[in-house]
């Protein structure tokens, strides 16, 4: 159902039954959310949030006062998407333990405390680390095979230095040592060399060295010559930042076309990134707040051929039992109710954006007959199909710039 519901615990009972506290909320609009669980307070965050991973290889930071989407950010992309997510705790002894930080440094571990790591496992395999603060860098996590199949529960001891790890078919329970120190270094490493940014980079079409990324660079400079007027005629100051308004555009010109609950989940990202600690919202992205946006906000699977058939043929099955009539058996839709559809379902389409998005699409306002996959798909989307899937393989993924 997608949906997020709170349940009050404290007067649920058997004879009242299972009371829920507040309405349902929705999470997501195609992804299936897969896991839940309360996020650590880290540092200054006065906000109690709530962290949940979806099927598409994200994870996503809730408020749990207004229930609004505080962050997104890419989540482990191996084994499958993430089932079971659990803090692994700290010892105020971590510091002394390891070999590192100085006495005053081990003292204030030991008062503030703070968990420094989540574990996480997969439905299938795979089991593994998350360097906290949860920020979508590819260097903060890892990964190793647990089982052959099923990873079935993972749970941390109390003092974090195990893991155990329950299987399915295999009928084993594994216990693993956790060692973050190779972590640590790796992060501390990636970041002096090539500073905070350059992990997010190397996740780009060709990296730093690539054409994408100076395509992104031309893109922000040019947002920030159109935020200051494209027809001004005095000089431009470049500051390094665009106003957030100038956001969704740079995504879209970037090949990442975000629904309007995508942009107001990047816009609200950006604009509370400080709210939690400061109370303050930011105005203004710079460069590097824009690659990491992008890298985490992307969709991580692309849609291609097998999507959109899937897609029609559910539409073409409701509008032919909503009818009463047989249909042509080949997932096509008759135009006028395709457009029906675009105008009342979802985030609906006004007929003017109708007309607008076919004129851009293949020059024309209008559309006639009936509606296939393979037409929607070549004719009107314009995607591009990687050749050589068969007709039961992995899905075909649309050639979009940058989003690989």
């Amino acid at each position: 159902d997608r949906c997020r519901v709170e349940y009050d615990v404290r007067n649920t009972s058997i004879a009242r039954g299972v009371v829920l506290k507040g309405d349902r909320a929705k999470i997501e609009q195609s992804a299936v959310p897969t896991a839940a669980m309360w996020y650590p307070r880290l540092g200054k965050s006065r906000e109690d949030v709530l962290v949940t991973a979806n099927d598409e290889y994200k994870f996503k930071m809730w408020s749990s006062s207004s229930s609004t989407c505080r962050k997104t950010v890419l989540a482990p992309t191996y084994g499958g998407p993430v089932s079971s997510l659990a803090v692994l705790p700290r010892s105020p002894t971590d510091l002394a333990a390891s070999g590192s930080g100085t006495a005053e440094e081990e003292a204030k571990a030991a008062e503030r405390n703070d968990p420094e790591f989540l574990v996480y496992g997969t439905s299938e395999k795979v089991v593994g680390l998350l360097m906290l603060p949860l920020n979508g860098n590819p260097d903060a996590t890892m990964g190793l095979i647990a089982h052959p199949g099923e990873v079935s529960a993972v749970v941390p001891t109390f003092d974090g230095r195990f893991l155990l790890t329950a299987g399915g078919d295999d009928m084993c329970v594994n216990v693993w040592v956790v060692d973050t120190r190779p972590l640590e270094a790796l992060v501390a490493s990636s970041a002096s060399e090539g500073g905070v940014i350059e992990p997010y980079v190397a996740l780009l079409e060709g990296g730093a060295d690539g054409d994408f990324y100076q395509e992104i660079c031309d893109f922000f400079t040019y947002a920030q010559l159109r935020s200051q007027g494209e027809g001004a005629t005095s000089p431009r100051r470049a500051s390094g930042r665009v106003p957030l308004s100038e956001l969704p555009n740079l995504m879209r010109a970037l090949g990442f076309y975000p629904t309007e609950q995508e942009v107001e989940n990047l816009v609200n990202e950006v604009k509370y990134s400080l709210f939690s600690a400061t109370g303050d919202t930011v105005a203004e992205i710079t460069l590097d707040d824009l690659i990491r946006l992008y890298v985490n906000h992307r969709p991580v699977l692309g849609i291609g051929k097998a999507q959109i058939t899937d897609a029609m043929r559910l539409l073409a099955d409701q509008l032919d039992q909503a009818s009463g009539l047989g249909g042509m058996g080949d997932g096509s839709v008759a135009w006028s109710a395709l457009a029906q559809m675009l105008k009342s379902r979802g985030e609906a389409l006004s007929e003017r954006e109708l007309a607008t998005c076919l004129q851009a699409l293949i020059g024309d306002e209008e559309l006639s007959g009936r509606v296939a996959p393979d037409r929607l798909a070549h004719d009107v989307l314009g995607f591009e199909d990687y050749e050589g899937e068969g007709e039961g393989g992995d899905s075909a993924v649309a050639e979009s710039k940058g989003d690989e």
